[in-house]
This record gives structure tokens, sequence and C-alpha cells, in this order.
């Protein structure tokens, strides 16, 4: 798999040279800290948060999340949301990955992706099945979701879902660290050296 940097304002695209190997669900951009979010699995049942290098595309694992989500979306104020396969709705806890749940909705495993519309302050979610694909507000205050009508009767999944905004926030250009984050297992040949990588949160 490959990254594509699209233009917004023409809808041009530039193919990153990062090699990605991992399945990748969905993504987010968090304005409070400058990071893009990843959500994806890598054949486990548990699922997998990383960071994209805006540059390359290079993937680097924040950790694991105890379900796989389907969905991530991140609000103005940096609250991380994702869906799971099971149509649960959490929150997710960006420094412990811990989740804690806000409603629950409609089950589905295929492609599907949520926004957050930094115009209008709602999210959106594109949710799909093998049958039935449907456009949702939700609710993150009280839990609810709100039917927007059908986009397709025959399972067409919608990958990404963006809305451009009309004021983009401003990126601090620093922010303070929040840990550490690395590979809790390394291996070495006895008598040589490695070089280690670690990601600095957020």
């Amino acid at each position: 798999y490959r990254a594509l940097r699209i233009d917004p304002m023409d809808y041009t695209c530039d193919v990153l040279p990062a090699d990605i190997n991992m399945t990748c669900r969905d993504m987010a951009f968090d304005y409070t800290t400058g990071a893009m979010y990843v959500t994806g699995d890598n054949g486990a049942d548990t699922g997998v948060l990383a960071q994209m290098n805006l540059t390359t595309g290079e993937l680097t694992v924040v950790g694991e999340t105890d379900v796989v989500l389907t969905t991530l979306a991140i609000t103005e104020d940096g609250r991380m949301y994702g869906v799971s396969a099971n149509g649960t709705l959490y929150q997710v806890n960006r420094e412990s990955l811990a989740l804690t749940e806000v409603m629950n909705g409609p089950s589905s495993e295929v492609i599907q992706s949520m926004h957050y519309d930094l115009n209008s302050g709602k999210m959106f979610w594109a949710y799909a099945s093998k049958y039935l694909s449907e456009c949702y507000e939700v609710d993150i205050e009280n839990g609810s979701l709100i039917s927007l009508g059908t986009v397709s009767n025959d399972g067409a999944e919608i990958s990404c879902l963006y809305t451009v905004p009309e004021h983009e926030p401003t990126v601090p250009a620093s922010v303070k660290p929040a840990g550490v984050s690395m590979p809790e297992t390394q291996y070495v040949v006895k008598g040589q050296t490695k070089q280690l990588e670690a990601l600095v949160l957020p």
C-alpha cells in the first residue's frame, strides 16, 4: 500500500514513497498537535493506532487498541473517536489508547469512514455494510445517530470522508511531549549493537 497526498483545492495528488505494511482503515488529522493518525489492523483481533509522516507516508505505531477501529475522527479540540466493527463508538485516549464507550450503532466490518467537520462542528459517519450504505450525523455529546439518508442499497463503501475547512485552525509550532512509544520487544545478536527507534508522543 502507498499513501496519497491530495490537494483539496484542485484535487491533484502525489504518491508518497513509503511502503505501508498494515491494513489502514481510516485516518484523521489532529490540529492540536499537528499529527496525522491512522487506525488499522495487522491481521489480529486487536487494532493498531499509528502516526503518519506527511512527507514520506511512513507509519510509526503508537500502540494497540483492544478492538479494531474501522473509523477515526478527531475534534477541533483534539478528542479522538473511533467505531469498532460491532458498531460501538469509542472515545480514544491518545496516550494510553484506553477506549471509553460512547454509544452503540450498526455493526459492519467493511471499509467506511468518519470525519469531524470544522465548519459546522459536527461529526459525520459514512457507514457501509454488505447491503447498505448510509450517512449519519454523530452526536458525540449525547451518544446518538441522525440518519442523513441512504447512499447506496448495494453496499458501496466510502473509504474516505472529508470536508474542506473554510478557516483552517493553526497548528501550534511546538507541543509538550506526552511520552515515548517504542516496541516492547527487540532482538539483537550477541556482541552486536542495534539502533532503536522511538516515537515522541503526541
